[in-house]
């Protein structure tokens, strides 16, 4: 919006009740929003402080012509910004657009000199921890790639799972095996999305849509996996992601990606 303020939740609200449940969205202030501001559904739904489905009940509620799929990604595409829509996951949003240039540097600035979330020190403190109090969370998908990684002829022993505390690769990576100096990465989960992500992917776009107005935090996807990523790629590792249940492989060597067969990866 134009002065970039939260509209209040009983603002262009006809309701009886306090109580969110019992909201009733004004349809002209609707209609303003959607058709006139060209505001997504998830930025209105932000505005008060409810769910995208919501908003799109009361657009078909009083017959507002809802965009196609495809005029909505490009509505999406256009406003594209990872900043913005890492905050908006993390429904931060509001907060941060009302913040000055100055004190977004400021934030920026104690981010990058402080031990942060994002630190390899903080994430192997974190992944020590949850080893400590057994809580590390392998999932069963996970733990039947380990099998299938051993019916290729890999050691048991020589596999370390979960692996963390490498300089070139601070983060905590699902499968590494020394023999080969070997990276793995299992995308098992739909938080990683259904292939590296590509802003510029019309389906990429639409499964972003899908999963956000659902109310998914999809920031691993298109924030911290291409971080790791680039961090693989910068340092020449070799890694091997994994994706849609084995169906597309890939495989990091010399900083170059290429796609591989699953059954492969012994021929390494």
């Amino acid at each position: 919006m134009e002065n970039n303020k939260r509209i209040p939740w009983n603002k262009g609200i006809k309701t009886n009740s306090p109580a969110h449940n019992s909201l009733q969205l004004d349809k002209d202030i609707l209609y303003d929003m959607y058709i006139n501001k060209l505001m997504t559904s998830e930025e209105i739904a932000d505005e008060f402080n409810c769910s995208s489905r919501t908003i799109r009940n009361y657009l078909h509620k009083y017959n507002i012509p809802v965009r196609s799929i495809g005029d909505s990604i490009k509505l999406e595409r256009s406003k594209w910004s990872d900043e913005k829509e890492l905050e908006r996951s993390r429904k931060f949003h509001t907060t941060w657009i009302n913040k000055s240039q100055k004190e977004r540097d400021e934030i920026h600035r104690k981010r990058m000199s402080s031990q942060n979330v994002n630190s390899p020190e903080a994430i192997l403190k974190a992944h020590q921890t949850r080893l400590q109090n057994n809580t590390s969370n392998t999932s069963k998908a996970e733990k039947e790639f380990l099998h299938k990684l051993i019916l290729m002829g890999f050691n048991e022993n020589e596999i370390i799972s979960p692996y963390i505390g490498d300089s070139r690769y601070p983060y905590n990576c699902d499968y590494y095996i020394p023999s080969k100096d070997l990276f793995i990465e299992y995308q098992g989960h739909q938080t990683h999305g259904p292939d590296i992500f590509d802003k510029d992917n019309e389906e990429h776009i639409k499964y972003l849509i899908k999963y956000q107005d659902n109310g998914v935090d999809m920031s691993t996807w298109f924030k911290r996996d291409p971080q790791k990523l680039k961090t693989a790629i910068d340092n020449k590792i070799n890694l091997i992601l994994v994706y849609q249940k084995e169906k597309k492989v890939y495989y990091i060597h010399n900083g170059k990606i290429t796609t591989i067969d699953i059954n492969d990866i012994n021929k390494i």
